[in-house]
């Protein structure tokens, strides 16, 4: 049967913390908690102070919902580098009923408290005493069963629940309706509905329980104690002030107190990290499914051997994941506002408070994280969505702070105006220390731009031969941007462009690139104009097949496709080579023809003047034919060697043409 967990939250992880060395001296009973560390991972570290007692052990006072994760995360180390080391033996949970199912040795389960019908049900069998509205003396008996009557009542059929019982004068039936009370007689059946009510209490109760951690520390002994409760997600929030050449950034954490205990003197401190977080039920009891067999072998019994389960089907726990240890503070300089010590490990960025803090369990409060001046430039800002109209107000920040900044919701002020004044609300993402992120936060009003594109296809490359043209195809696509100001301040231009997969930019050369997008600059003088642009390629390829009749340059013009100006006059001459070329294909087509006619017809000849061996003037004149036939004959092959020759010329041109149309 399924337990509900005692744990508050679903979120936990192991986020260890190497635990700072600890006030030296002996600690007041109980505990005092004296470090926090809060994580946007969802989790919390407390870091307490104790002292060993008499017998070694030191007791933990902890809310019940958090006893999972600190079962997972308990950390004990000397408070004090230079005392005696101990040993660890043990640790007691109190409080059982928290970890036991609560139905756990008794006959009933979940479904059974659904409603009286049902734990009556269960009861069966069960001496109870029922008092009804219309007799004195309450009706005793045996549950034998719950049956369910049907009545008419206004013209409508309904089913009414009668107990069924076996008492002294035989089997009695009492409407579930008319009863009043029933008590349970049966004082095994009422221990058992007592336990699970109490054990039910228990699981949804804030009560605390107490670890008590078993030493064989000498009393006195100073220890520390750490352990991982869940956490509210502590948020940041900026403010960026704009100035005269730069801008001031200062950064502001909101923290939640849920730890169950009051901050008193406590050091705080802000971890911004991507950490995994798991749970896992360590409080909830857990048992292994076992297959039963029957008692005699299968042919005995003579049917198939069935498998029962000893009890319902429990989830393996989840695998939990160790995490490196944070935690190495450094102090900033001074600044107007205290600000918080950064570091920064590969994986967070820490924040450590630099005053203690005090706030009690369930309070809130806001602390001081950064005070720095950065490097900030007001840019007009074209999305890649913009068409024209008002480009937006942006900054492009530079984060010189020297630790990278958690993401955050950013006001963004004029300290330039007569009066501060509210610019806008941007969000800050993850920056680390040293880059540039753009802030949008609103529209730039004294500036309006307009866009042209142009898309046309162009040859880049192409090869002809054996009737084939090979063609490299660029897909180009221009862009402009044009600007026009009415400011009496410069600007800085960007122009957000999509890189788009197999697209590459042409011009202009200083292109940047950053998180999936192009962005083209420039600058806007005061009260002027300015053009931004950008010509992007995709390449491609083409065949064509090319007739006797095709004339390349109209072929291209068909597709669609823009041949560079200086091609043209090898296009024309490519046309040309080609007539040429098939000119001569088909002349030697023709004294091919000739030719084979003038076999046949020898043939012919032959034929009769095997069939007339006689001397004569038909003889004679089939003879004079047949040498007019031989001179033809070899003024074809003539004819035809020359037919080759120029059909070979004009491809060899067409081959040295093709190669010099390269770009």
């Amino acid at each position: 049967m399924r337990v509900r967990s005692s744990a508050r939250s679903g979120a936990a992880s192991l986020l260890c913390l190497l635990l700072l060395p600890l006030h030296q001296g002996l600690a007041a009973e109980p505990p005092v908690l004296d470090q926090v560390v809060m994580s946007t991972a969802g989790m919390g570290w407390l870091g307490f102070r104790a002292t060993a007692e008499a017998d070694g052990s030191v007791a933990l006072d902890l809310p019940a919902g958090q006893l999972d994760d600190a079962l997972k995360s308990l950390t004990v180390l000397p408070a004090d580098s230079g005392s005696d080391g101990f040993r660890l033996r043990q640790v007691s949970i109190g409080g059982s009923g928290v970890l036991a199912d609560p139905y756990q040795d008794t006959p009933l389960n979940p479904d059974d408290l659904a409603g009286l019908t049902a734990l009556l049900e269960r009861l069966r069998g069960s001496e109870i005493a029922v008092d009804t509205d219309y007799a004195e003396d309450p009706v005793t008996g045996r549950i034998v069963a719950i049956e369910r009557r049907a009545e008419g009542q206004d013209g409508a059929v309904i089913e009414r629940p009668w107990l069924v019982l076996s008492g002294p004068d035989g089997l009695v039936s009492v409407e579930l309706g008319d009863v009043e009370a029933i008590r349970l007689e049966d004082e095994a059946a009422q221990r058992a509905l007592d336990r699970v009510l109490e054990r039910s209490v228990q699981a949804r109760s804030d009560e605390r329980r107490t670890l008590t951690i078993h030493t064989d520390a000498s009393q006195g002994t100073p220890l520390g104690l750490g352990l991982l409760v869940s956490a509210p997600v502590w948020k940041p929030s900026w403010r960026l002030l704009l100035q005269d050449g730069g801008a001031r950034l200062q950064g502001w954490a909101v923290v939640e107190n849920r730890s169950g205990q009051d901050w008193d003197d406590v050091r705080l401190t802000l971890v911004d990290g991507d950490a995994t977080t798991l749970r896992q039920d360590l409080t909830r009891t857990w048992f292994r499914e076992r297959p039963s067999v029957p008692v005699l072998p299968e042919e005995v019994v003579g049917r198939p051997l069935a498998m029962r389960k000893a009890g319902p089907a429990r989830a393996e726990p989840a695998d939990m994941a160790d995490m490196p240890a944070l935690m190495a503070a450094e102090a900033f300089a001074p600044a107007p506002v205290v600000e918080a010590g950064g570091s920064e490990s590969d994986l967070a960025t820490s924040f450590t408070i630099e005053a203690p803090v005090e706030v009690a369990d369930e309070g809130s409060l806001m602390v001081p994280l950064v005070d720095r001046a950065v490097s900030a430039a007001r840019v007009a800002l074209v999305p890649a969505d913009g068409f024209g109209g008002a480009p937006e107000a942006a900054i492009r920040l530079g984060n010189d702070t020297g630790v990278s900044l958690p993401r955050g919701i950013v006001t963004v002020m004029d300290e330039t105006a007569p009066v501060p004044t509210h610019l806008g609300d941007a969000v800050l993402p993850a920056t680390p220390a040293g880059a540039e992120r753009r802030l949008s936060f609103g529209q730039d009003r004294k500036i309006r731009y307009d866009l042209t594109e142009d898309a046309r296809r162009e040859v880049s490359e192409l090869v002809v031969a054996d009737g084939i043209a090979t063609l490299l195809v660029a897909e180009r696509h221009e862009r402009r941007w044009r600007f026009q100001s009415e400011d009496d301040q410069p600007r800085l231009l960007e122009a957000q462009v999509r890189a788009e997969p197999g697209v590459a930019p042409v011009t202009p050369e200083d292109l940047q690139r950053e998180d999936g997008f192009w962005y083209v600059r420039g600058e806007l003088p005061a009260r002027g104009t300015a053009t931004l642009a950008l010509v992007t390629e995709r390449p491609g390829e083409e065949r064509l097949v090319l007739t006797d009749e095709d004339a390349l340059d109209t072929v291209l013009a068909a597709r669609g496709l823009a041949v560079p100006d200086a091609w043209r006059p090898k296009i024309d001459e490519i046309s040309a080579l080609a007539t040429r070329r098939s000119a001569a294909e088909q002349d030697l087509a023709t004294l091919s023809a000739e030719r084979e006619a003038i076999g046949a017809e020898q043939n012919r000849i032959r034929a009769n003047l095997e069939a007339i061996e006689e001397p004569g003037p038909l003889r004679e004149r089939w003879l004079n034919e047949l040498g007019r036939q031989e001179d033809r004959l070899a003024e074809l092959m003539r004819e035809r060697d020359e037919a080759a020759r120029a059909r070979d010329e004009a491809v060899r041109q067409l081959r040295a043409l093709a190669a010099e149309l390269r770009r």
